[in-house]
């Protein structure tokens, strides 16, 4: 298991403990303890993840390194940056579609603006990720890229739907059609599909607040709560560096 997966998954089980309210107060000071204990390790997580993006990041300087390669590899390094620095993510996003400009293709550009939804939908820009989806050509969608349209929807809807409050009950019935539809696309056995599966079902609930027994909202939260969070940590970590480098 990889460093920032397993950081990951201990993120989201310790907050889903820690918030769903029905653990002691022994218990749940034992997980805040862990949780602090798991973001310090952090720092060793942003360490890895640089050595490895220095690694793809040389591929880059390679003589007779052609678009299309620069293309993959700048792909490799979003990968890499989307769980960890959202203004480096950014920044691969652009060149990757600088590229695909040059190159003129129009497929390319889709993935583009597909990744770039996803990411601004995962850092609450709801405005940019409509602009990106508005930009996307569906008449040549790849199989793939239709999935991942679907994936981008209903994300948007269901993160929109939660900033708004529930105030629009039109944006779950969206999230419900998206999520149809990319069950019905992606693999069954697929970790995406697995993923979107066990929340789909309560999209058919009539209360437009969907939350479990213990009165919480459902897991669902829990990748972009994780997410955010490792961006926050990450953002706190280039702060420090910086500060020390000036002293």
């Amino acid at each position: 298991m990889t460093v920032h997966r397993l950081i990951g998954s201990q993120l989201a089980a310790i907050i889903f403990l820690v918030t769903a309210g029905t653990v002691s107060a022994q218990t749940q000071k034992e997980l805040l303890d862990e949780l602090d204990r798991t973001i310090e390790e952090a720092e060793s997580y942003v360490s890895a993840k640089e050595v490895r993006i220095k690694t793809i990041e040389n591929t880059l300087h390679s003589r007779g390194v052609s678009p299309e390669r620069q293309y993959r590899i700048y792909g490799e390094l979003f990968d890499e940056y989307q769980p960890f620095n959202y203004g480096k993510a950014v920044e691969t996003l652009d060149k990757q579609m600088e590229i695909a400009m040059l190159l003129g293709d129009k497929s390319k550009l889709n993935d583009v603006y597909l990744k770039e939804a996803m990411l601004n939908t995962a850092a609450g820009e709801f405005l940019e990720a409509r602009n990106d989806l508005a930009r996307v050509d569906t008449t040549i969608f790849t199989k793939e890229q239709e999935i991942a349209y679907c994936n981008v929807q209903q994300r948007f809807w269901f993160d929109y739907d939660e900033n708004l409050k529930g105030a629009d009950k039109s944006m779950l019935r969206k999230v419900a059609y998206y999520r149809e539809r990319l069950l019905a696309l992606a693999d069954p056995s697929s970790s995406l599909s697995r993923y979107v599966t066990v929340p789909s079902t309560s999209m058919r609930s009539t209360s437009p607040r969907r939350t479990s027994s213990t009165g919480t909202r459902s897991q669902e939260w829990i990748p972009q709560a994780t997410t955010m969070l490792t961006w926050h940590i990450s953002r706190q970590g280039s702060a420090r560096a910086s500060t020390a480098g000036r002293r």
